[in-house]
């Protein structure tokens, strides 16, 4: 027996929509997504699916999923994606997902009084036992706030490197990559990232030599 099937749902709240999503369906993404999205609400699924059933007795797959396409929209989710730093509040934007693939697709979000103008989390290879992750995001704010971000234990850099984040002064836009596996117990060694930022109006004081630096235009790759 064959079916197609298609249906839709709207308001549902992102800490319910966990339990919807079977567990062993793309476990890795699925556990992912339970751990770090939290808030906010699904305003709009739609699904299609097709499916064949064999309904021989003892039959060894009684069920085979065929073909699966979906799409959604969310608001005002909370994402975490560091422990212990705060989470990324207000996301809003789509998702797609298929068999082998989901991406989500953010319009904005807000940590403290950085603003997240863009970001993509895409997951793939969930057919596989070797399913990925790529985030991409796009970020502008005040340099006191990310150096502050960046001092948070267990970090500590702008400390480290002698900066200090409650007198930085200026701006900076952004765009971070991140790429790694989707395993447990995740080790730094196994992520990927790049980042690329303009700091435009920087002051910081004593940067060197008893100077302070003012006015600053730098560029910034790692």
């Amino acid at each position: 027996l064959d079916l197609e099937l298609a249906f839709g749902a709207r308001g549902i709240r992102v800490d319910v929509f966990s339990r919807l999503w079977p567990g062993a369906a793309a476990a890795q993404t699925h556990d992912w997504v339970v751990e770090h999205l939290h808030d906010g609400t699904v305003d709009e699924l739609s699904a299609q699916l097709g499916l064949h059933l064999d309904l021989t007795p003892g039959a060894e797959k009684p069920a085979t999923l065929k073909t699966l396409d979906g799409t959604m929209k969310f608001s005002k989710l909370s994402v975490e994606y560091f422990r212990p730093l705060d989470l990324v509040r207000n996301v809003g934007g789509t998702a797609r997902f298929s068999p082998t693939e989901i991406t989500f697709t953010a319009t904005g979000g807000d940590l403290g009084k950085i603003r997240a103008t863009a970001a993509t989390a895409r997951f793939y290879k969930l057919d596989t036992h070797d399913e990925q992750a790529k985030i991409d995001v796009s970020a502008a704010g005040p340099l006191a706030s990310a150096l502050a971000i960046l001092d948070t234990p267990p970090l500590g850099y702008a400390k480290e490197i002698g900066l200090d984040a409650a007198r930085a002064g200026g701006s900076f836009s952004a765009k971070l990559d991140f790429a790694f596996p989707l395993v447990h117990n995740l080790e730094l060694k196994d992520v990927d990232y790049s980042a690329a930022a303009t700091l435009q109006d920087i002051a910081l004081p004593d940067i060197a030599f008893d100077r302070d630096l003012s006015e600053g235009a730098l560029a910034l790759k790692l």
